[in-house]
Formats: C-alpha cells, sequence, structure tokens
C-alpha cells in the first residue's frame, strides 16, 4: 500500500478476488475490476501504471462529484424514509405490547368461563322446557278458540279455510303431545262433529252453486263470470272478499274443501247421484219465472215467442251449469288427496256425462210442449242409442200410464255404473216401500213431472239451511244424510201441470235457434274452444222432430190447404203493406200466406231451407196447376163439341193466346202494352196488325155464339185471376230477389208472419247463403216467369173476348138481318143492341178488377176494329135498300154513341164505316167520279164490295156494266 492509500497486489492475487466477489456486485463494477488487472497485468513499468492510476483517479474524482451531486438530491428524501422506518418500528413494539395484554385477558376469561359452564348448561335446558311449555299452551289456545273461528269463516263462507282449520285442530288434538290433555276432550268430540257435518253443508252449498239456486238473490255474480277459464294453480281463497264474486272459483273452493276433508268421493256420488233431480228442479224453476215474466208483461205471447223466451232462460242457465260442472271436474282431478275418490266404487263423473243428462231433461222438457205423439219415448231415446253417449238401458224404459204425460221416461238410472261388488242385504223395507221398489217410479219431479214452482223456492230455503243436529241426524253416515237431503226435492205435494202455452208442432221455430246455439257453444267448450260435434242427442232429436214430424206435417198442411181451395172463389179486398188494398182471390191470398209461412219457416229453420224451398216451389207449382185449371173452365165453351173455329173445348180466344200464335207477341210489342206493363219488346218480323190477325183467323167461318165466354161472372173471374197472378208474380219475383241479396230481409214481405228469432243474423244468413243455391233460385224464377205468363194470358183472353164478341154480334147482324127493307125496318138491329149492353156490362164488371188504365187497354182500337169489321162484313150483304142503309148507320151510330159513354170520348174511327155505308146512297158512277174528285179513300177490294152491293141491290140487274166498273176502278186506283 502506497501513500495514496492504493493497495497494490500482483496480478495472480488480483484475478483471485476478482473470481471470488461477491455475486451481489454490479456486473459494470466487476467489468471494471477486471479491466484494471488486465491492464495492470500487460504494463511494462511503473509510469504506465502511475498513468493509469492517474486516469483513474480522475474518474474517482468525477464519481465523487456525481455522488455527492446524487446524495444531496437524495437527503431529504432519505430522512424521511429513515423516519417513517423508526415510526413503523415503533407501533410495531406497540402493538406487541398490546396483544401481550390481550393474551393475559383471554386466558383470565377462559379460566372463568371453566367456572360458569355447567350452570349455564342447566339454564338452557330450563330455556327449552320453557319454550316447549308455552308452544303448547299456544296450542292448547289455538285448539280452544277453532270453534270461534270455524263458525266465523263459515259465516263468510270461506269454506276451505274452515275446513283447512278444522282438519289441522283435530290433528293438533290428536297428536302425542295433546293426546293427554283431558282438558281438550270436549272442544276434540265438538271439531270432531263439525267435521262430519261440514261435507254435507259443502256438498249442499256445491249443489246451491252448481245449479243457480242463488242467483236470484245475489248481484255479484254475473254471467259473463262463468265464461271464464279455469286457471293453471289451485284457488285462491282471500279473506278480505266475497268468494261466491267468482263463482267458478268458489266452486273449486268447495271442492278442494272436500278433500281436505277426506270427503271428496261421497260429494262426487253425492253430486252425480242427484244430477237428474237437480237438473229437473232447475228446468222446472225456469218455466216457473218466464211463466210470471209472461204474466206480467202486457202483450200475450204466441206459443212460439213463448218457447223462444223459455228456452233463451233455460240454455243461458244450463251453459253455466256445465261451465260449472266442468270447472269442478278439473279441480277433482288436480286433488292430490283425492284416494277416497279412487277406492270408491262408483268413480268419479266425466263431462259428456253432464252434457248427456243435460240433453235428456232438455228433451224431456220439449216434449211437453211439441206435439211428439204417442211414440215420444221411442224418439227421445233414439237420439240416445247411437253408442256416441251414455244412455239409460232400453229395459228400464218403462210405459207411461194413461194418464202420464207422452213424455215421461224412466232415467233413475242414467248414470248408474256397472255394480263392483254385491252389496249387503237392506232391511226389510215397509210395506209402502216395498211396494215402490216393485215398480221402479218413473222419471218425475216432485211425484212426477208436474212444476211445482210453489214449493222449489221453500225447498231450496230448506236445503240451504244448516242441518239440525238431531239424533238422528247425528246417527246418519255423511252418505245417508246426502240422499235425505236429496229426497227433500221429491217430498213436495203434487200439483197440477203448469203449461205455458198449447202444445202443438209449430214451437219448434222457437226453440230450433236457441237449441242449435246452445249445443254448437256446449260441443265448443267440451272440445277446448274448437268447433265441437253437430251429432248430439239433443241436436238429433230437434233434427228428427224438424224432419219427421214438423215438415211432414207442413207437406200435409199445404196438401190440405191446397184441396181446400174452392175452384169459384171470389176476390176480396186484400191489403198489402206500404200500399192501397186490391182485389185479390182467397186462393192467392191463401197461397202467399203459406208462402209466408215457408219463408218464415227458412227463417226460423236456416238449416232445413233446402227442403223448405223445395217446399215452396213444390207449392208454386200445385197453385199453377191450380189456376190453370181454373183458366181451362172459366175459358170453357157451353158447347163441348168442336165447332168452325174451335177444335176443343176452350173458346176462340184461348185458341188465339196460346204459344206460337202471333197475337201476345203482338199485343205486347205495343205501345199501350210498354205504358201499362213497362216492358219494351221487339215486335215480330212480318208484323200484322190485331185486326188483321183475328180476321185472318176467322176468315169466312160464322163465329158461333159457343165460341166466346157468355157467362158474366166468368169474364169477372179471368179478370180476377189476372189481376191476382200478376201480383203473385211480383210477389214470387220479390222472394227470389230478396233470397239472392239478403235472405233475412224476406221476413219484411209478411209483417204478420216474422220470424220467431230475430237473433244469431250472421249465423242464419251464412246458413241460408250457403244452402241457397242457384238452381233453387232459377226454379222460383220460373215459377214467377209461369204466373206471369199465366196473368198476361188472362188479360189476352179478355182483350180477344171483346173482339170475338163484336165479331159475333156484327157479322151475326150483316148475315142474319134484313137491310132491303122498308121505312118499318129502320130500327137499331138487336144484334148491335146486344153488343152495346155487353160491351157496357163488360166494361162496368171488369174495371172493379183490373182497374181504370187496364180497362183502357182492353177498349183500345176497339172502335177501329169495328170499323174494319162493319167494312169487311158488307160483303155479307145481299141486298140493301135506301132504309136499310139508313139502317145500317143507325147501327154504327148507336155503337159510336156507347163507345163515347165507355171511353168518355168519341171514337172518330166509326166515322169511316159511317163513309163507307154512305156510298151505298150513291149509283156507281158516282163512287166512281168520287174517287177521281178525291181519290180513294178505302181500299180497291172495299170499292169492288160497294159496286158490287149496289148493282147487286138493283131491280135489274146489270153485269156487264158491274164489270165495266169493276175495270174502271181497277184503273183508276192504278192511276192514283
Amino acid at each position: 500500500i502506497g501513500s495514496t492509500g492504493i493497495e497494490f497486489v500482483s496480478v495472480p492475487e488480483a484475478m483471485s478476488r476478482a473470481k471470488y466477489a461477491s455475486p451481489d456486485g454490479d456486473d459494470d463494477e466487476q467489468s471494471m475490476l477486471a479491466s484494471v488487472i488486465n491492464q495492470l497485468s500487460k504494463s511494462g513499468n511503473i509510469h504506465e501504471r502511475a498513468d493509469h492510476r492517474k486516469k483513474l483517479e480522475d474518474k474517482l474524482e468525477v464519481m465523487d462529484e456525481e455522488l455527492g451531486e446524487f446524495v444531496g438530491a437524495h437527503q431529504e428524501s432519505f430522512y424521511h424514509a429513515l423516519h417513517g422506518f423508526f415510526s413503523a418500528v415503533e407501533q410495531i413494539d406497540d402493538a406487541k405490547g398490546r396483544i401481550d395484554t390481550l393474551r393475559s385477558a383471554l386466558t383470565s376469561c377462559k379460566l372463568l368461563l371453566q367456572c360458569k359452564r355447567d350452570n349455564i348448561r342447566q339454564l338452557w335446558i330450563e330455556h327449552l322446557e320453557y319454550k316447549e311449555t308455552l308452544r303448547l299452551l299456544d296450542k292448547i289456545d289455538e285448539v280452544k278458540k277453532a270453534p270461534a273461528r270455524i263458525d266465523k269463516f263459515i259465516g263468510s263462507r270461506h269454506y276451505l279455510h274452515a275446513s283447512q282449520l278444522v282438519v289441522d285442530a283435530i290433528n293438533m288434538c290428536e297428536n302425542e303431545a295433546l293426546a293427554p290433555v283431558k282438558a281438550l276432550s270436549e272442544v276434540y268430540r265438538d271439531l270432531c262433529r263439525r267435521r262430519d257435518r261440514m261435507p254435507n253443508l259443502l256438498v249442499e252449498e256445491l249443489h246451491a252453486h252448481l245449479y243457480l239456486k242463488r242467483d236470484a238473490g245475489r248481484s255479484d255474480a254475473t254471467p259473463a263470470a262463468y265464461l271464464e277459464d279455469a286457471p293453471a294453480g289451485d284457488p285462491e281463497e282471500d279473506l278480505d272478499t266475497s268468494p261466491e264474486a267468482d263463482p267458478l272459483n268458489y266452486v273449486a273452493l268447495l271442492v278442494t274443501a272436500l278433500g281436505v276433508l277426506g270427503r271428496l268421493g261421497e260429494a262426487v256420488a253425492a253430486v252425480r247421484d242427484r244430477m237428474k233431480t237437480e237438473l229437473s228442479l232447475l228446468l222446472e224453476k225456469g218455466v216457473a219465472q218466464v211463466s210470471e215474466q209472461i204474466s206480467t208483461a202486457a202483450e200475450k205471447l204466441s206459443g212460439p215467442l213463448t218457447m223462444n223466451k223459455l228456452m233463451l232462460h233455460t240454455y243461458e242457465r244450463l251453459l253455466r251449469v256445465v261451465r260449472t260442472h266442468m270447472r269442478v271436474l278439473v279441480q277433482i282431478r288436480r286433488q292430490k288427496r283425492g284416494v277416497d275418490l279412487l277406492k270408491s266404487p262408483r268413480g268419479t263423473y266425466s263431462e259428456r256425462e253432464v252434457w248427456s243428462a243435460v240433453q235428456l231433461e232438455v228433451e224431456l222438457l220439449l216434449c211437453q210442449y211439441l206435439d211428439v205423439g204417442s211414440d215420444s219415448q221411442a224418439v227421445v231415446m233414439a237420439t240416445f242409442n247411437d253408442g256416441s253417449v251414455a244412455a239409460p238401458a232400453r229395459a228400464e224404459v218403462e210405459e207411461a200410464p194413461a194418464s202420464a204425460p207422452d213424455c215421461m221416461v224412466l232415467t233413475d238410472s242414467f248414470f248408474a255404473p256397472a255394480p263392483a261388488k254385491k252389496p249387503a242385504p237392506a232391511p226389510a223395507p215397509a210395506p209402502r216401500d216395498a211396494e215402490r221398489r216393485r215398480d221402479p217410479p218413473l222419471f218425475r219431479f216432485a211425484n212426477s213431472q208436474n212444476a211445482i214452482a210453489e214449493t222449489s223456492v221453500s225447498a231450496e230455503r230448506a236445503m240451504r239451511d244448516e242441518p239440525t243436529e238431531s239424533s238422528e241426524d247425528q246417527s246418519m253416515s255423511p252418505t245417508l244424510q246426502a240422499v235425505s237431503l236429496a229426497d227433500r226435492y221429491t217430498s213436495g205435494v203434487t200439483t197440477t201441470r203448469h203449461m205455458l202455452c198449447k202444445r202443438e208442432t209449430g214451437n219448434i221455430t222457437g226453440i230450433f235457434k236457441p237449441t242449435v246455439l246452445f249445443t254448437d257453444e256446449v260441443e265448443a267448450v267440451l272440445a277446448g274452444g274448437m268447433a265441437g260435434s253437430r251429432n248430439s242427442p239433443l241436436r238429433k232429436f230437434v233434427d228428427q222432430f224438424v224432419r219427421r214430424i214438423y215438415i211432414t206435417e207442413m207437406k200435409e198442411h199445404i196438401r190440405s190447404s191446397m184441396m181446400s181451395l174452392s175452384d169459384n172463389d171470389h176476390p176480396s179486398e186484400h191489403t198489402v203493406t206500404g200500399k192501397a188494398p186490391r182485389l185479390l182471390l182467397q186462393s192467392t191470398v191463401s197461397v202467399h200466406r203459406l208462402l209466408g209461412r215457408l219463408c218464415s219457416a227458412m227463417l226460423d229453420l236456416p238449416h232445413y231451407c233446402g227442403e223448405i224451398v223445395k217446399m215452396a216451389d213444390s207449392l208454386l207449382s200445385q197453385y199453377h196447376g191450380l189456376s190453370h185449371n181454373r183458366f181451362n173452365i172459366l175459358t170453357r165453351s157451353k158447347r163441348q163439341e168442336p165447332s168452325e173455329l174451335r177444335s176443343g173445348p176452350a173458346v176462340v180466344s184461348v185458341s188465339m193466346t196460346e204459344p206460337g200464335q202471333p197475337l201476345p207477341d203482338t199485343l205486347r210489342a205495343s205501345d199501350a202494352w210498354t205504358s201499362l206493363f213497362g216492358e219494351d219488346k221487339e215486335a215480330p218480323y212480318l208484323q200484322l196488325t190485331e185486326t188483321d190477325i183475328i180476321l185472318d183467323f176467322i176468315g169466312d167461318h160464322e163465329v158461333d155464339k159457343t165460341d166466346y165466354v157468355i157467362d158474366m161472372n166468368n169474364l169477372r173471374g179471368l179478370a180476377g185471376l189476372h189481376e191476382s197472378l200478376l201480383w203473385f208474380s211480383e210477389r214470387v219475383s220479390a222472394v227470389v230477389s230478396h233470397l239472392k241479396d239478403n235472405p233475412l230481409s224476406i221476413g219484411t214481405m209478411w209483417p204478420t208472419e216474422m220470424p220467431v228469432v230475430s237473433l244469431d243474423d250472421d249465423v242464419s244468413g251464412t246458413e241460408l247463403r250457403r244452402q241457397i243455391t242457384a238452381d233453387m233460385l232459377a226454379r222460383m224464377s220460373a215459377r214467377a216467369a209461369e204466373f206471369k205468363l199465366l196473368a198476361e194470358k188472362c188479360l189476352i183472353t179478355l182483350w180477344m173476348e171483346l173482339r170475338i164478341r163484336a165479331c159475333y154480334c156484327l157479322f151475326s147482324a150483316l148475315r142474319k138481318s134484313n137491310y132491303n127493307c122498308d121505312i118499318n125496318g129502320v130500327e137499331t138491329d138487336r144484334f148491335v143492341v146486344q153488343l152495346n149492353k155487353d160491351m157496357y156490362a163488360i166494361d162496368e164488371a171488369l174495371v172493379t178488377y183490373i182497374g181504370r188504365p187496364k180497362m183502357d187497354f182492353l177498349l183500345e182500337r176497339l172502335p177501329s176494329f169495328i170499323a174494319t169489321l162493319l167494312i169487311r162484313g158488307m160483303r155479307f150483304i145481299q141486298r140493301v135498300s135506301e132504309h136499310g142503309v139508313r139502317r145500317m148507320c143507325r147501327n154504327i151510330f148507336a155503337l159510336q154513341q156507347n163507345l163515347t159513354n165507355i171511353t168518355k170520348s168519341r171514337p172518330a174511327e166509326l166515322d169511316r164505316a159511317m163513309q163507307y155505308y154512305e156510298l151505298l146512297y150513291d149509283r156507281p158512277e158516282e163512287v166512281l167520279q168520287g174517287v177521281v174528285a178525291h181519290g180513294p179513300a178505302f181500299a180497291e177490294s172495299e170499292y169492288r164490295v160497294v159496286l158490287s152491293l149496289i148493282t147487286q141491290s138493283m131491280r135489274v140487274v146489270d153485269s156487264a156494266a158491274l164489270e165495266q166498273n169493276l175495270r174502271d176502278l181497277r184503273l183508276l186506283c192504278q192511276q192514283i
């Protein structure tokens, strides 16, 4: 070591020191030390070492300066860290002192606890004993208060809480802890009595709500409350509200309460056994209620309306009964305590059994008001023998006594199950009971099917009362007590049958629609909201009645009515709604009423619309045949043998109006026909005037008196037949229009025959549109057209009768009268007088039936026709004198005056006939000169007849002059 303080070592030693240096040193220091040692080992002399040392000293000084600066910069933080370190050391020392103190205290407590452990264990044991004593005292107090709480729950109708409380209280009394307590024996017996009586009370309460016995006195339960579906979970009983507010939940609570009491099986058996009796009581009570409503009504209702009111009321209540039974059955299946139900030999019942019982009771009720006949039992039972539903055995249907109604059916074992085992022998019955058992009773309501409206209210009140605690009731088993209570329904005094209306077949029109809606709704409910089956026994019963009895009776009624229609019925005033009275045939009015009844039945029974439309078509066909026969009778000639113009028994007018003849089409194309009927028809291609057609048909044949209708009453009958058939065709066309556009509006055509049921229009309209086919409407339209065609034929026949009568009278006057007479023979011809009388009588007789417009149509162009007859009939006169011409002019004037009086206007057409006959005053040359001077006023053929008659009437007939005059006439006509 030199003066500088540096230790000089050899190189190997320095290497050894560097090798064994602390591993914690920095890598830089080690590398520096190794570098120094390496340089020292390589240096050759001391100067190099001195230089190297100098460099190291310089670096050391720099490092010292840097260290000083670093220490100066971090001195304060170092002091803080050092102060914190010393503070932590002091706190640790203080904590060690406290721990030592606590350890000493714990050691002292441990010593004290070991001393008091036995005393604490003794106190804890005493605490448990006192706690158990208090719990037993609370149970005893709860058991003692249970009867009062049970009564309170029963009073508020919270039967589920009451049942649970009585079961819990009895279980507590039977517990080992309270069993030795003798003070609770009386309370225990009271609870047992309450438990035994409560099932009967619950069963009666269940029946009261199953069959709506409390609806009359309750306002909180509405029909809508019966439409809710059963909730998913068990029912809950809220003590703050009345449980009867929700009737479906209430019966579920009653079933749950019976399950809690363990009497569910007996309750179900009681419900099933009393189902028929309760349903009968419900229906009879409904009859009494409807009877009271009807008796207080101001207007008396008909039988169908009464039945409609009864069935709507009954079905609304029965639907609630079915829904309540379904809720009861749902709750029965949910019961986990139904072991007694499974062990019961009868088991439970199903919704279909309830539905079958309801249908059977309704059918029995309907049999009282429908005229089923003596085979009513077979009709009722036929609907239950298809195997689809449970039905009473056929052997159980017994013959009813003569005094009993036809609809009595034995249904006591309707729901009786198959016997599980042979029952124990019953004690010997009393004589009266033995007689009753030997002769099984028919189905009855209060000893018969008679209504007991007076006793039903009292019976229900007795059923609702709490059973008395008599020794006899206490000795009965719960099942026998239920049977005893059920017998109260049939222990009333029998009264006379209470009928709301007369028993008749037509009551089905008020029953059908409510029955269809009721069965569809119940079947949909039973099918879970889907469309149910339409083959229910009640639906089949109604369907069989409609098809076998009602429709058959309607057909028979129509047949008898058509047979009773007289061929000689006379018109009478008939008022059509909104129009003036019209004279119509009684037969037409009767058939119109029958058609209205069929249309009313069509709306009341829309499902049978097809059959009713066929009946209506048959009715129209029969009446058309009857009307055609009546037309043939009215137009039958007095002489059956054919004449020159007739080939059969009918008059000439009928032959000219047959299909294929040109006259009807010509008349229908005339302006007068269009203005009268509003029909613009195209005229025939080769159109002839009516006069030409008639005269061409008659030709040169002589018209006989038997060729036209002589009896004026027959003409009146034709007028009435025309008016009636025309009106009837319009009514039939209106029916077709209503059926096509809106079938439900057809009832407005018969205000007095409106349908009984005006509800469910959507259902009726849909069913009617489904069944009414285009073929049905086409057939009815064809019937209306046939009636209209026959009516037009009657009118055309009347039009023809006037003209055929004119032909007979005028041609007879021209053929048979003498016009080559002197001054004494100028009076009016008797045939002309007869024609005037006939025309006046016809106008006076027909205008009352067909009205003035149609009468004017008949008289239109009649003067022109008469004038043509007179002009063309001159060829029938053999000789004529001046007085004969004057006589003919007088005939024409008489006809003109008569037509003026009838038509109130002067017929100018006869002036032409007058001018034509006045030509007979002139000589042939004067006639020709008139043609030259004024032109031809008549046809060439007519002038030829005049010239021929003038020449034939001369004393000396000059045939050559006649031939010359005719040649001159031809030349004049050709030139002009």
